[in-house]
């Protein structure tokens, strides 16, 4: 799958509302793990910190290989505009 794919792939899943609960719902969940730990439990906290930015991380990954495959789409189409522009001259 080249990029421009991966990009297009990616946004879909990003525009997906299953996605998106899907993501939503985690983050509530360990948020809710995070603030209703026990005073001593140093460890759960740390964990749900954790969890929070591997799932942020996560949902980065795919805003940048969308954020890639659009502007690679756009590179793209500027160098078939630019093709067609040499082919055009070299008929003319």
């Amino acid at each position: 799958m080249d990029n421009v794919a991966r990009g297009n792939r990616a946004k879909e899943m990003l525009d997906d509302d299953i996605f998106n609960e899907a993501f939503d719902h985690i983050r509530i969940n360990l948020l809710n793990m995070f603030e209703n730990s026990d005073s001593h439990d140093s460890k759960g906290r740390e964990k749900a910190w954790q969890q929070m930015n591997a799932l942020k991380e996560v949902h980065r990954y795919f805003r940048i290989v969308a954020e890639n495959g659009t502007m690679e789409s756009a590179i793209n189409e500027e160098k078939e505009k630019q093709e067609k522009i040499k082919l055009a001259v070299s008929n003319f």
